[in-house]
């Protein structure tokens, strides 16, 4: 499962702490992958593309706020500058991070001051990847049809299933610090969505499941004690701005001092 290059001496030894974990994609290659945001000790987001995630030994599936280490090198193929490409089996879970103090302190170095200055960079750089602070305007969230997602079959693992994101979940913000932001829609993709929908399915049925993901959404979100702040990135091969994570603290963190 692991990934191979032509040159080794590209690939370099990083540590970096997850912060966002998009859901499972079908691949021919590699059976599926996990598109994964991360930044390192120095405050430089990068994406880690293609991992299989749920095919990696189990003490090395990273979950968010996890530090890992792992061998990487800038991917070829993909001409975002946050993209790199992974050797899976080097891939190593270190510790989690639970206080939020300290999960502020760490993502609050990669903050853009608005999605519109991300744009630019884009343009100019191929910048396709940020933190920016939003405030939400309204949240969307529509079950799905369910699908079984075609994978490849292989001789040489076991193909676990793998449904199709259950549930559209949309939202529209304003960026926090630009007052002549118009606002923005922006699907969410995070892994941890899929899993709470289908949570919220099975404890109230599908008639309730919607209306409850919704509501508890706007109830993290929309508080007036919270900062709320968007991971941002553009797809693969468009200029399509997607939300890989949101996050909520509370305004009132007691500084970190490292």
């Amino acid at each position: 499962m692991g990934n191979t290059g032509s040159s080794d001496d590209k690939w370099v030894e990083k540590r970096a702490l997850i912060i966002g974990r998009a859901y499972p994609e079908p691949s021919k290659k590699h059976i599926e992958t996990v598109c994964t945001g991360a930044i390192t000790e120095d405050g430089e987001l990068i994406r880690l593309y293609p991992v299989s995630l749920r095919y990696l030994e189990n003490n090395q599936q990273y979950k968010l706020w996890t530090w890992v280490s792992f061998e990487a090198k800038k991917s070829e193929e993909d001409k975002r500058k946050e993209s790199y490409r992974v050797r899976e089996e080097s891939i190593k879970v270190l510790s989690e991070v639970e206080s939020k103090a300290e999960q502020f302190s760490l993502i609050k170095k990669a903050i853009s001051e608005h999605r519109e200055a991300l744009e630019v960079a884009y343009r100019d750089q191929w910048t396709s990847l940020g933190i920016i602070p939003v405030e939400l305007t309204s949240v969307s969230v529509k079950e799905n049809d369910a699908i079984h997602l075609q994978q490849q079959q292989r001789l040489d693992v076991d193909v676990l299933p793998l449904d199709g994101f259950p549930a559209d979940v949309r939202v529209k913000y304003r960026c926090r610090n630009n007052p002549e932001c118009k606002g923005h829609g922006s699907s969410i993709i995070a892994w941890e969505y899929a899993q709470a929908f289908r949570t919220f399915k099975a404890k109230y049925g599908i008639a309730e499941a919607p209306q409850r993901v919704k509501s508890a959404l706007e109830a993290r979100h929309n508080s007036a004690d919270r900062d709320v702040y968007a991971l941002i990135g553009t797809h693969s091969r468009y200029p399509v701005w997607m939300i890989g994570q949101l996050y909520a603290f509370e305004k009132n963190l007691p500084e970190m001092l490292f």
